[in-house]
C-alpha cells in the first residue's frame, strides 16, 4: 500500500508519543500496523514493551489481528528468526486496548496510591444512565 506523506510521517515519528486521529476507513490501522512492524523489524521495540490504546475493543482487536497477521507473514520470510517467533508469542500479552481498560489498568494496579478501595468499580453506562436519572427526579422532585 502507498501512503500520504501524512501517513508516512507518522509510521517514520521516532523522536516521541505518537497520537493518530482520522475518520474512520481513512488507514489509521493500517499506518499503525506499519509503524508497529518497523520498530519491531527495526530492533527498536518489542511487542511487549509498546502500549496501543485505541477507542473501541473492535479496533483494539483487528489491530491485534493485523500486527500477528504481518508479523506471521515475515516469519513466513525466515522461518528460523526466533526474534519473530518470540514477537508472535509475546502476542497473547501485547499492551493493545481500549482507553478505558488501559486506565481501569492503572487504577487497578495504583488504587491504594489513589485512596479508593480495591474493589472499586467502574460504572457501566447503563447504570450511569439511571443513577442520573433517580438524581434529576430527585432534584425535581425537591
Amino acid at each position: 500500500m502507498g501512503f500520504t506523506k501524512e501517513q508516512q510521517n507518522a509510521i517514520d515519528a521516532r523522536t516521541e508519543s505518537l497520537i493518530v486521529s482520522a475518520a474512520a476507513g481513512s488507514g489509521k490501522t493500517t499506518v499503525l500496523v506499519e509503524r508497529v512492524m518497523q520498530m519491531i523489524l527495526g530492533g527498536e521495540a518489542d511487542i511487549s514493551r509498546l502500549i496501543i490504546v485505541t477507542f473501541t475493543e473492535a479496533a483494539a482487536s483487528e489491530m491485534k489481528n493485523k500486527i500477528s497477521t504481518a508479523i506471521s507473514n515475515k516469519l513466513e520470510e525466515d522461518p528460523g528468526n526466533t526474534f519473530l517467533k518470540r514477537q508472535l508469542a509475546l502476542m497473547s500479552r501485547a499492551n493493545i486496548q481500549t482507553v478505558h481498560s488501559f486506565c481501569s489498568g492503572i487504577i487497578k494496579e495504583n488504587f491504594h496510591l489513589l485512596g479508593i478501595p480495591q474493589d472499586f468499580k467502574i460504572l457501566e453506562e447503563s447504570e450511569r444512565d439511571l443513577m442520573m436519572e433517580e438524581a434529576l427526579d430527585s432534584v425535581m422532585e425537591e
